[in-house]
């Protein structure tokens, strides 16, 4: 299998959880929905209209490349009408201002966050389109970290071979599904969390699944499961699996 590598990088993040209401939580890590979001903006699709061409036909893994840590801040909404949108005063938060809390990721001992990204897919034409983007840096709509005011930075690592491995005990670099092994080797540092993995048309969850990550940027020592799926990415010295 070919797939296309790249980093993620900027200096905070925030991927909202689907279940949280007043106060927006984040995942440490952009869910695969997120994921085919950026490679859509990347290629110009627009909003909503993907949906199905990122699901099964899209393999998409990522690794938190650096440790991670979060803190709640609170922000300041200013709710402008159409008929206020020339009146800069509008714009200066003098009146109808909403503080929200929210809760952003931000990188623990480094200057950015990083996320490698991973990316196949069964369209080849699809495939060498995005990879023409990524290495001339040339985005129909720009990438960010979860949320457009949190602009991203991409660094395009290139076209690697995957090869199949079928070792049964793994050190994985990757955030892998909860179904994937059969016993963790080790217990530090492993949190769980449950994710959206594809949208229904209108933005309506399709499937959610269980993963496990380490926020400390720590390969995960496991056993595998029988029916689980990883590839050997000998050139980064990557085990990876897809979300």
């Amino acid at each position: 299998m070919k797939i296309l590598v790249f980093d993620l990088i900027g200096k905070a993040a925030h991927f909202r959880k689907f279940y949280t209401n007043s106060s927006s939580l984040s995942y440490y890590f952009p869910p695969k929905t997120t994921l085919a979001g950026l490679v859509a903006g990347i290629l110009g699709f627009e909003r909503d209209s993907y949906y199905e061409i990122f699901d099964e036909p899209a393999k998409i893994g990522v690794k938190i490349a650096t440790p991670l840590r979060k803190k709640i801040n609170t922000v300041s909404y200013l709710m402008i009408k159409k008929s206020e949108s020339k009146n800069l005063s509008a714009f200066r938060g003098l009146k109808d201002r909403t503080l929200v809390p929210i809760e952003f990721v931000y990188p623990k001992n480094a200057e950015n966050i990083i996320y490698r990204i991973y990316f196949s897919h069964e369209d080849n034409d699809l495939f060498q389109k995005l990879k023409i983007r990524l290495k001339n840096e040339k985005f129909v709509y720009p990438p960010y970290m979860g949320i457009t005011e949190l602009p991203a930075k991409i660094i395009f690592l290139g076209e690697f071979q995957a090869e199949k491995i079928y070792e049964e005990e793994l050190e994985v670099s990757t955030v892998l599904k909860n179904n994937y092994f059969e016993k963790i080797l080790e217990l530090n540092n492993i949190q769980r969390d449950r994710i959206p993995e594809s949208f229904k048309k209108g933005r309506e969850i399709k499937k959610v699944s269980d993963y496990i990550f380490s926020p400390e940027s720590i390969k995960i020592k496991i056993i595998r499961s029988k029916d689980s799926v990883f590839f050997n990415l000998k050139d980064l010295n990557e085990i990876i699996t897809f979300l």
